[in-house]
């Protein structure tokens, strides 16, 4: 942990000593030309690895981070705020012009128009922001439901590609991954990593792709469920009753499955939600369940 931490001060402290030079210090070495997205770019993963650190790190080392977070901070905002080579040359021109003699000044010519207001620079989501959405989507039991909050936040955010493979992991069903990649795919700012979503934009269907779209209900006699997506809370109501998918990745729950009664069997299919027992001596058979099990009841088997 120590040398982690030592490692993130040699990384931000030479670059927060930058934060801290004045403008009118005329001792300052040349300006240099980046790319400000690149640069913006790095800034942010050294900020993530801070962040990391820092959730391990106790005490003296703990406040140590929490500086160096600041000064880069600091360092992130001089970044964004540094003028682009045109309207630095413009700078220097009004500076001669001013401190010219009238017979300059002529030689100079009239003084240059201002500069337009220059839009406001363009940011990956923050990490806070990031944990905010993510919560939001957790809070979600479905699928669909965990893409419609994602809908919703797309389009005033931008965001990198780290963060949408963060995104993407909290679908649980393929067919949505693949529309949230597309969603976010015009919202990200390093596109030179774009191909890490390939498998997601390009690539070949699942076995989850080409099912029907098919509205839940409540089982009340024992039934067999054609393939298909069942969007919603699924419940089996009755007692006694068999319940029989056409089998994993073919009849796929997306929500809750809910047991209320006794002696109910379900088999053959996929739950991306969580199986809720209510009842007790149930059972479960070649089930595939992706958000755990809530076992209300007695002598269930699952």
């Amino acid at each position: 942990m120590r040398r982690l931490a030592l490692t993130l001060m040699l990384l931000v402290l030479p670059l927060a000593a930058l934060a801290g030079q004045h403008d009118d210090d005329d001792t300052r070495s040349s300006p240099a030309v980046v790319d400000r997205a690149d640069l913006a770019d790095q800034l942010a993963r050294i900020d993530s690895l801070v962040h990391e650190a820092l959730g391990r790190a106790k005490g003296k080392q703990a406040t140590t981070l929490k500086r160096a977070r600041e000064r880069l901070e600091a360092v992130r905002e001089q970044v964004t705020e540094a003028p682009s080579p045109g309207e630095w040359l413009r700078a220097q021109r009004e500076d001669r012009w001013s401190d010219a003699s009238p017979a300059e000044a002529h030689r100079y010519g009239p003084p240059p128009p201002a500069p337009p207001p220059r839009s406001p620079p363009v940011q990956p989501i923050s990490d806070a922001s990031l944990a905010q959405l993510l919560g939001a989507m957790d809070q979600q039991p479905s699928s669909g439901g965990r893409l419609g909050v994602l809908q919703q936040a797309a389009p005033v955010s931008f965001f990198l590609v780290r963060q949408v493979q963060v995104l993407l992991g909290r679908l649980p069903f393929e067919p949505d991954q693949v529309q949230a990649a597309r969603l976010l795919q015009p919202r990200i700012l390093d596109r030179e990593n774009e191909r890490l979503l390939d498998g997601w934009l390009r690539g070949p269907p699942g076995p989850q792709a080409g099912l029907v779209e098919r509205q839940s209900f409540e089982a009340r006699s024992s039934v067999r469920l054609p393939p298909g997506v069942y969007r919603g809370t699924f419940r089996v109501a009755g007692q006694s009753l068999k319940v029989e998918g056409a089998g994993r990745d073919q009849t796929v729950i997306d929500g809750d499955l809910v047991i209320t009664r006794a002696f109910n069997t379900v088999a053959g299919l996929t739950v991306l939600g969580r199986v809720v027992f209510e009842g007790s001596q149930n059972q479960l058979r070649d089930v595939d369940y992706r958000g755990g099990i809530q076992d209300q009841g007695l002598m269930n088997r699952y």
